[in-house]
């Protein structure tokens, strides 16, 4: 699917590095020297383009400023970061099957968005974001739980348009903004996990490697 963005609509985000003196290895600053400084600011942006100019960070975080209805992607995102890193959890608890069902749950109510499935992933959140507490003695493994948290979160986004419901769009706009967060923090979730704790080449190495794995899912999406 197809997703663009405007300048305008990345400035309503505020996004980072938008001072002139600020960092041009990422954020606005690196996107406006790719397009060019007269670039319109109405003028559409596809996501692809924000992934070949700043990288899948910045990528991932223009998902919360799209034109059209990012939620439904988001949500799916959310679900294949978190299933990626899961064996990290399950290979310290075997037996805690709490982020594996989050990650399920999580799948179910994107494809059946039904009341009765958001309210098993806002449970399903509640659940493996206790199982992460509980790993505190390694910090890989309980990122990778809250991965399956997020997921599970861009789920339920209910109480994200409580306030909002008698206004469709604002609805959906805010359910799209919060399963476009709910995805990026999977993402770095994910990337925190698979940092794993060695040394500092092989860390540097996963992190590159997970992000790799985070682009390949990006452009399968984006390309559909």
């Amino acid at each position: 699917m197809k997703l663009t963005t405007t300048l305008n609509l990345i400035r309503s985000k505020n996004p980072c590095n938008s001072n002139e003196k600020a960092s041009r290895l990422y954020g606005w600053n690196c996107l406006i020297d790719y397009l060019g400084k007269d670039y319109p600011e109405d003028r559409e942006i596809n996501l692809l383009t924000i992934l070949e100019s700043n990288g899948i960070q910045d990528c991932l975080w223009a998902l919360r400023c799209t034109i059209q209805d990012s939620e439904i992607i988001s949500r799916r995102l959310a679900v294949e970061f978190a299933r990626h890193v899961l064996s990290i959890f399950e290979n310290k608890y075997p037996e805690d099957k709490r982020p594996r069902q989050a990650i399920e749950t999580a799948e179910r109510c994107v494809n059946n968005p039904s009341e009765e499935n958001r309210k098993a992933a806002f449970i399903a959140a509640a659940d493996v974001t206790r199982a992460a507490y509980a790993a505190t003695d390694a910090a890989d493994v309980a990122r990778a739980a809250y991965a399956a948290t997020e997921a599970a979160r861009a789920a339920d986004v209910t109480r994200a348009v409580y306030a909002a419901t008698k206004a469709t769009d604002v609805a959906r706009a805010a359910y799209a903004a919060y399963a476009a967060k709910a995805a990026f923090t999977a993402a770095t979730y994910a990337v925190e996990a698979a940092a794993g704790r060695d040394d500092n080449v092989v860390y540097s190495s996963n992190i590159k490697k997970e992000r790799e794995f985070q682009k390949k899912v990006v452009l399968n999406f984006l390309n559909d």
